[in-house]
């Protein structure tokens, strides 16, 4: 595991009221390593967890690790909007490009933006939205300290599309 990776995994568990967890809902939008760890940690946190994801091998490994309600669609597309309800639910969005350069990060982090604008419109309000981000925002390479003050100067197509999502 690369040391990115393992800085996300091991962080310390939810701590959480169980009887307070137990009611809420969770929806998790992107299945990737970070995803898969926040279903994981919901789950043993007592959450009822529902996940997207566009890969239907991670969706049946999410079913058959965790028994966890799978839906497998494109993000950006609207057709899952009907089949996860977002009233009253804590989403996590943490969708990556999936490849395909700049026009998949247009894709999946844009499309995906503006789709999941769609569904809280057309299906309710979730109760709070948790939004990853891309570590392209920013161009910056050198080890500097970046946040939300940061400039973002040089810009490429990539960062620029990272940056109109946010």
């Amino acid at each position: 595991m690369d040391e990115t990776v393992a800085a996300v995994v091991t962080q310390p568990k939810l701590s959480v009221n169980m009887a307070e967890a137990k009611k809420e809902r969770l929806v998790v939008l992107g299945c990737g390593y970070l995803g898969r760890a926040v279903v994981e940690q919901a789950l043993e946190c007592g959450y009822s967890v529902t996940a997207l994801t566009r890969n239907e091998e991670k969706a049946e490994a999410l079913k058959v690790d965790f028994g966890v309600n799978t839906v497998v669609a494109d993000l950006a597309g609207d057709e899952w909007h009907r089949k996860i309800d977002p009233k009253g639910a804590s989403i996590v969005l943490c969708v990556s490009s999936g490849g395909g350069g700049v026009d998949g990060y247009r894709h999946a982090y844009l499309g995906g933006a503006q789709s999941i604008v769609r569904w809280l419109q057309s299906g309710g309000k979730g109760k709070q939205i948790v939004y990853t981000g891309s570590t392209s925002v920013y161009p910056q390479t050198g080890g500097e300290w970046v946040d939300e003050s940061t400039k973002v100067s040089g810009s490429t197509p990539l960062n620029e599309t990272l940056c109109v999502t946010e």
